[in-house]
């Protein structure tokens, strides 16, 4: 399940999850996630995400999280949750 469709603050998402993507290193996710987790964006243990500030984690996130969002939004209707 992917946390931005998610209307749980603690989605299904293992920390490994991300570095398991092609050309992502793992020590680049735990690099990232401890940046969001100093910012209070998230916190993270024991493999669980819990994500505390969306709209900020949403706003730290690159300009192409609300382009694909808005596609997304655009050919699959109801796939978002309501924030």
């Amino acid at each position: 399940m992917r946390p931005h469709r998610c209307p749980l603050s603690t989605p299904d998402v293992p920390v490994p999850c991300g570095s398991r993507s092609p050309h992502v290193q793992r020590s680049t996710v735990s690099a990232i996630t401890r940046n969001f987790q100093t910012a209070g964006l998230i916190t993270q243990g024991r493999g669980v995400i819990t994500i505390i500030d969306r709209a900020g984690l949403e706003e730290a996130a690159c300009e192409c999280y609300g382009t694909i969002r808005r596609s997304f939004e655009r050919l699959l209707p109801r796939t978002y949750t309501s924030d």
